[in-house]
């Protein structure tokens, strides 16, 4: 465990609201720091090492968020997730929805702030409190299915050559599911 890094405790207040911190709420939107008005937040090793800008860094060393790493049965099944909605997420954004998970089954009032679509849609998957604060945020969540772009017809999401029409271009288009 990388110093600075906290593990949650079982003896948490399970009411108290908590947040976990994607990269895009330190990159995106250092005006929300008075929103968490001294909150209890997480994000993990990885969404700091993402942070590279000077703004971005100062809003962590002002935020001081919990570093946790989640475990590795949280980060299988967020994968299992998102493989089945076909997003394209970074380790880091898995990581992020792992953590939020994981402590959302020690603690009631888990927040995770983002401005990452992706991410905002595996959450709902995952039935996980989102909140934004630049982009409206999803009230639905997408499956995304691969379409050849030639010919137009879903083929499945392994192949690499259209069985229709034999050609190699595709495209993702989202089918939308109620939450």
């Amino acid at each position: 465990m990388m110093s600075g890094q906290t593990q949650p405790n079982d003896n948490d207040k399970e009411n108290k609201e908590c947040f976990v911190l994607d990269a895009s709420f330190f990159i995106e939107i250092p005006e929300a720091l008075e929103f968490l008005n001294n909150s209890e937040c997480y994000t993990t090793p990885s969404i700091y090492e993402e942070l590279k800008s000077l703004k971005a860094k100062a809003m962590f060393d002002a935020i001081k968020p919990k570093l946790n790493s989640p475990r590795e049965d949280y980060i299988k099944k967020v994968k299992e997730v998102v493989k089945a909605t076909n997003d394209k997420l970074s380790p880091q954004d898995i990581e992020v929805l792992a953590l939020a998970l994981m402590l959302k089954d020690k603690r009631k009032n888990v927040i995770l702030l983002t401005e990452d679509y992706g991410i905002m849609n595996v959450a709902s998957c995952l039935s996980l409190r989102t909140k934004c604060f630049v982009n409206k945020g999803i009230k639905d969540f997408y499956v995304w299915r691969k379409r050849c772009a030639i010919c137009g017809r879903l083929v499945k999401k392994f192949i690499s050559e259209c069985p229709y029409c034999g050609s190699k271009k595709f495209c993702y288009v989202p089918k939308r599911h109620k939450s």
